[in-house]
């Protein structure tokens, strides 16, 4: 028998009551039924516990391999700060009307969807529309891009930076933020591409950061607040004022411009949706607006390009890369090299020099061979030379040798090295040199170059997307109506996020003094370095980047990495190889650098695949057969209806001259159409 007085109770009423109250030390409060803990108490306890143990520690990094940790991208979600959202909702979106600005919304995102570019806006409205439907994402990106730089070159600081860019200095923005409070470049330039009233937004956005006061800081806040430190400087700096703004009198660091100033030098370019503009002009387009970004480049500076996430932008970034360092003219070599860029050195080698400095033609040979044979003909016929009619010959030989004697530098002196996404200076394995690859029946399945990047909603683009029109579905621009889809029920899953696509390009110019040229010139003369498949090296520029989210399996990892050899590599991590690598393997994703070894390893599947490109090449044939079949079938048909009708008109009789002058002029438009038409084919066959 037990003496505890509920033991013969029903098991739900018992429950907990396992031991009596004078079994306790209550200390003096025998008599209470129950004890109440302070919440001090347990933070107590809790820090007692943790103490006892002090090999545990709950930072997620200390279970990572350091190399690991260096190798990570920045994961965590990107937010736009509260003060630049408040300013786009309460000076911009906040004066239109809902309904209309959600339906020109939607018809922006079906233009982009049909053009697969950005385009310039053109109208006042348009600006409002292009940063509901834009900024958010083009922030994440660039953003994204942005942390890559400063954690690949910490100690960088620019001195001089141009922002490129459709939006409102949408580049110069995630710039301020990630640099912080303190970072005052000497130059601060934004070129906004479009129509006039977005450098008035962007001056909006821009003078809600610090470090965009032109001014001192001590200026806007009392020594107390100086001392504390400024934490919530939104509410500090702004209210919640709903209207629209003088802008002519807000000054700010930043100087808005329409275009490019050739004659200006930079050591920061960034430039966001800049390659391309009108798609048939790939890849000529993407060759001149590399050129001008590249003039305006200072020695030791970095060039930043961002694209959209689509085939069609990693065509345009892997067409800029192949301008930059021409691998296809290096083939024999293997690392990371800094690479002549011979349009924009001072220097132009000649059209007889190979750029490998492999193989060089003997030109002093074939000029004495022809000086021989000219010496004897000229002897033969005049005689020989006299020594009187050498007599000012010294004078003439040193005025000439002082003439071509000069201080230019015999070697190129522009190269560009690739810091980001790459590990090599090879071809990309993934590039097809030609974006409608990937929409043929045999392209559907190529892989391209792209990483993805989750960001916040702010409040105003979370208002815009539950409306009736971005609620509904649809595809084509007559199918958007203001009245047209279901009233929306909340964010789609229930998600205040959404994912941002980009593909992206950080390149460096290396110095231009004798000394540095002189060693890239040696490296490259020296550089006996392979790297074979699945080599692992401590050059963290040569660790290869994971392009897309590993494979978990029970026991072993798979992941896709483009690695220092060029190629596409398939490596398998497996738990019994390395138990940290597999443990790292598992929290990686597509856009981390990986360090550590793998148990498997081989070439994975790449875009350069010969059999790839021959479906693809054959495919291209056979549309283009099918395609002049279909016009020259289309013209027969024309001018069978054309002789119809002129043969009735013959037939009738009796025309008048203005009848026969509409009938000749008619018969003279559609053979030049044809004629047209059949030119436009055959250049259309050369180009595609």
């Amino acid at each position: 028998m037990t003496s505890l007085p509920f033991a013969y109770r029903k098991e739900s009423e018992a429950f907990g009551q396992l031991v009596r109250d004078h079994h306790h030390d209550l200390t003096g409060i025998n008599d209470s039924k129950i004890k109440v803990i302070s919440r001090d108490d347990i933070l107590a306890q809790n820090s007692l516990e943790t103490s006892s143990h002090p090999q545990i520690d709950s930072e997620p990094h200390q279970r990572l391999h350091p190399k690991t940790v260096e190798a990570r991208v920045n994961r965590h979600q990107i937010k736009i700060p509260e003060r630049i959202t408040k300013s786009i909702y309460n000076h911009m979106l906040a004066l239109r009307l809902p309904k209309v600005l959600r339906y020109q919304v939607a018809q922006e995102y079906v233009k982009l969807q049909e053009t697969e570019v950005y385009l310039p806006t053109r109208k006042a409205h348009e600006n409002d529309v292009h940063i509901a439907a834009f900024f958010t994402q083009d922030y994440a990106s660039v953003y994204q891009v942005l942390s890559e730089l400063k954690k690949r070159m910490p100690d960088f600081m620019p001195k001089k930076v141009l922002d490129v860019g459709y939006g409102p200095a949408t580049g110069m923005i995630a710039l301020n933020e990630i640099m912080g409070d303190e970072f005052r470049p000497e130059i601060k330039d934004a070129v906004i591409i479009g129509h006039h009233g977005m450098q008035d937004r962007a001056k909006i956005l821009l003078s809600r950061q610090l470090n965009e006061y032109p001014g001192a800081l001590e200026d806007l806040f009392t020594e107390e607040e100086m001392q504390e430190g400024i934490q919530d400087d939104e509410d500090v700096l702004f209210d919640d004022f709903i209207g629209e703004v003088k802008t002519k009198q807000i000054k700010i660091n930043t100087k808005l411009m329409g275009e490019i100033n050739p004659n200006k030098k930079y050591n920061l370019i960034i430039a966001q949706h800049q390659m391309l503009q009108i798609p048939e002009r790939f890849p000529y387009e993407v060759d001149e607006n590399i050129d001008v970004l590249l003039k305006c480049l200072e020695p030791e500076g970095v060039l930043v390009l961002v694209e959209r996430g689509t085939p069609l932008g990693f065509e345009s970034i892997a067409r800029a890369r192949q301008v930059m360092i021409r691998p296809e003219r290096f083939e024999s070599e293997s690392g990371k090299i800094p690479r002549p860029y011979i349009k924009g050195s001072s220097v132009k080698p000649s059209s007889k020099t190979s750029l490998e400095g492999e193989e060089f033609y003997d030109e002093d040979w074939e000029i004495n061979e022809n000086d021989k044979e000219l010496e004897e003909e000229l002897n033969a016929k005049y005689g020989q030379v006299s020594s009187e009619d050498l007599e000012f010959e010294d004078d003439i030989m040193e005025d000439v040798t002082s003439f071509t004697t000069t201080d230019t530098p015999a070697k190129p002196d522009y190269h560009i090295s690739i810091i980001a996404p790459c590990s090599h200076h090879k071809k990309c394995p993934l590039q097809t040199l030609n974006p409608k690859y990937y929409n043929y029946p045999s392209g559907k399945k190529l892989n391209w170059c792209h990483y993805q990047q989750s960001v916040e909603r702010p409040r105003f683009l979370m208002e815009l997307k539950r409306g009736q029109v971005l609620s509904s579905k649809w595809e084509k621009k007559d199918e958007i109506s203001p009245s047209r889809g279901s009233g929306g029920s909340g964010r789609v899953g229930a998600n205040n996020y959404e994912m941002t696509n980009y593909s992206y390009l950080i390149a460096q110019r290396s110095a231009n003094d004798a000394e540095t040229i002189d060693e890239i010139e040696t490296d490259r003369e020296n550089g006996s370095q392979e790297f074979d498949i699945g080599t692992v090296t401590d050059d963290v520029s040569l660790w290869p980047r994971i392009l897309m989210s590993p494979l978990k399996r029970k026991g072993h990892v798979t992941m896709a990495l483009c690695a220092a050899s060029g190629e596409v590599e398939k490596w398998t991590v497996t738990k019994s190889f390395d138990k940290v690598g597999y443990h790292d393997a598992r929290k990686a994703m597509a856009g981390d650098l990986w360090p550590l070894d793998a148990k498997t390893k081989m070439i994975g599947k790449s875009n350069q695949d010969a059999g790839v490109r021959e479906k693809l090449e054959n495919y291209e044939r056979e549309l283009l057969m099918k395609t002049k079949k279909e016009t020259r079938l289309r013209s027969k048909d024309d001018r069978k209806k054309f002789q119809t009708k002129a043969a009735a008109m013959m037939n009738k009789g009796g025309e008048s001259p203005e009848e026969m002058v509409e009938f000749y002029t008619n018969k003279f438009n559609m053979s030049k159409r044809q004629r047209q038409m059949d030119k436009k084919n055959g250049i259309q066959q050369f180009y595609d």
